[in-house]
């Protein structure tokens, strides 16, 4: 039971050392410039459906409101 903790003990010096000498794959600036392309994607996703509610077939305007008075929250006034 104790022999992998004394292994992993034994060995965690020398995993660090190979943590340090081991090479990352990809320069440093790169991992912004992937988060710039998918914030610009995205953005433009966002900006794409910016007039899908003015498309809408129940526009305020085209709505029939029955006849009578409509309050500040566009509910008809039944006193």
């Amino acid at each position: 039971m104790f022999d992998a903790l004394v292994t992993t003990v034994l060995a965690a010096p020398a995993l660090a050392e190979a943590a340090e000498h081991a090479e990352g794959g990809l320069p440093v600036f790169v991992f912004p410039v992937i988060f710039a392309v998918a914030f610009v994607f995205l953005g433009y996703v966002v900006f794409s459906f910016r007039d899908v509610s003015n498309r809408s077939v129940r526009k305020p305007s085209t709505q029939q409101h029955s006849a009578g008075a409509i309050d500040e929250y566009g509910h008809p006034e039944q006193h």
